[in-house]
């Protein structure tokens, strides 16, 4: 099985993820000195909410681990991975993927910079999930996605 997995900035709900079967790994949201997970635990709508209130907020990517909590199961599981991340042009989230891919020592993912956010990036990792559940190869949908 081939795992497809994003981060937070596609913009999809949870409920979309779950749809696709899409592995979301989340960036943080930071206010008043709390950091909370964006879409596990701080909605689009709160957060937009608190922003229109004046709210000032700041982001931050995810650690390797928090890559790594997702990439190990699917490994160990025998799957592959495909990982589509935030534009590397503004975030180093795609960095905390490839160190995450190289704790795991495996050949059996793939990092793929999106070059955008939104909604662009949640049509790419849609994409590759109806790929994979088509039964197109990792190499075919990363071919197609680059």
């Amino acid at each position: 099985m081939i795992k497809i997995v994003t981060d937070t900035t596609a913009s999809l709900t949870l409920d979309d993820y779950q749809k696709y079967g899409i592995a979301a790994v989340p960036l943080y949201i930071c206010s008043n000195g709390a950091a909370q997970k964006e879409v596990y635990e701080i909605t689009y709508e709160q957060f937009y909410a608190q922003q229109r209130a004046g709210v000032k907020f700041t982001t931050s990517q995810p650690d390797p681990n928090s890559f790594l909590e997702v990439f190990k199961p699917a490994i160990e599981a025998g799957d592959e991975i495909i990982c589509i991340t935030l534009s590397g042009g503004i975030s180093g989230t795609i960095n905390s993927a490839g160190i995450a891919a190289q704790m795991l020592d495996t050949d059996k993912i793939s990092i793929i910079d999106s070059l955008q956010s939104g909604y662009g990036q949640a049509n790419l990792a849609i994409t590759a999930a109806e790929m994979a559940a088509a039964g197109c190869s990792r190499a075919e949908i990363v071919s197609h996605i680059e």
